[in-house]
């Protein structure tokens, strides 16, 4: 009787043991596993909502004319909502000089600053 009672408690041992090993092998795994995921995976998943659908066009809808403008060498273009006039400037011949010009929608020198 005390053989197999003996017995019982070993296998009980044992399997315990075996039972914890196994468990701490599969907690260590599912954290590196689960670390692993959050690692990569906000990389992965991109929703079709942050996709641009629509390509942006560019079309040429008036031409300025440098003989109505009068600027000789324009050497950059903004267009200001507030004056609703483009700001346009123009360097100077050989000089590090350069003015700043309002031109009107319409070509027309609307005054320089």
């Amino acid at each position: 009787m005390n053989h197999q009672v003996r017995k019982t408690s070993f296998f009980r041992g044992a399997a315990r043991g075996l039972f914890k090993q196994v468990f701490r092998n599969f907690v260590f795994r599912l954290s590196i596993l689960s670390l692993i995921l959050a690692l990569i995976l906000p990389f992965v998943w991109i929703p079709v909502l942050s996709a641009q659908s629509n390509a942006a066009f560019i079309r040429q809808i008036r031409a300025l004319e440098g003989d109505k403008t009068g600027l000789i060498n324009p050497a950059g273009l903004a267009f200001s909502s507030r004056a609703n006039a483009f700001q346009v400037v123009e360097k100077q011949n050989a000089s590090t000089n350069a003015d700043l010009v309002k031109v009107t929608p319409f070509a027309d020198r609307a005054g320089s600053g």
